[in-house]
């Protein structure tokens, strides 16, 4: 069986919203951080300090449907 890869971006352990084929641009990476973080940051009330966004690229492998 052949194996299919495809990426993921994780912003913060949210729940991901978008695989990729290719490895995700500068701008799709952004775009996303954007999606989720609107001001670049949340801010928490309740700590009274700002949360800013940590993002990875993530690769999976799955295995290719026949036919």
């Amino acid at each position: 069986m052949a194996l299919r890869t495809y990426f993921v971006i994780e912003v913060s352990g949210l729940p991901v919203i978008n695989k990729y084929s290719h490895y995700p641009s500068e701008e799709e990476i952004e775009a996303e951080i954007l999606n989720r973080f609107p001001n670049g940051f949340i801010y928490d009330q309740f700590s009274k300090e700002k949360i800013y966004p940590v993002v990875q690229v993530k690769k999976f492998y799955e295995l290719a449907g026949e036919g």
